[in-house]
């Protein structure tokens, strides 16, 4: 809810950069001490898949989170990322075969239906 105003005034990217930076930063503190140097010796298909992880699994979302929240808001932004779960859990059943079980559905069930409940009391409170 906070960095609604910090991405209104500096921007989804240079906010998105300051907060990889951030993190970058907090890794290396907690890595370094226990492990040294990073292995930076790796093959060339390790430092490909290091790069998509990097943008396509890290980066975008990020940067697409502080452009949401630029364009709706931080409290409708976090309503909605409340989906990113239930929708992870169906696409692992869809295409890497996983089980689902009771727990994980009715896991599912109660962040839906939690998201429905808060929108319909917002659309109320925005009517009344």
């Amino acid at each position: 809810l906070m960095s609604e105003r910090y991405i209104r005034e500096v921007g989804p990217l240079a906010f998105t950069a300051f907060a990889m930076t951030g993190a970058a930063l907090g890794l290396m503190a907690w890595y370094l001490p226990r492990h040294g140097a990073p292995p930076l010796a790796l093959d060339g298909a390790t430092w490909a898949l290091i790069a998509v992880l990097v943008l396509l699994c890290t980066l975008a979302p990020t940067l697409m989170i502080a452009e949401g929240i630029r364009r709706v808001g931080a409290e409708r932004g976090a309503l909605v990322s409340t989906v990113g779960p239930p929708f992870t859990i169906f696409v692992a059943w869809l295409l890497l075969d996983e089980r689902l079980h009771a727990v994980q559905l009715a896991g599912a069930a109660l962040i839906v239906g939690g998201i429905l409940v808060v929108e319909r009391a917002r659309i109320g409170r925005r009517m009344a």
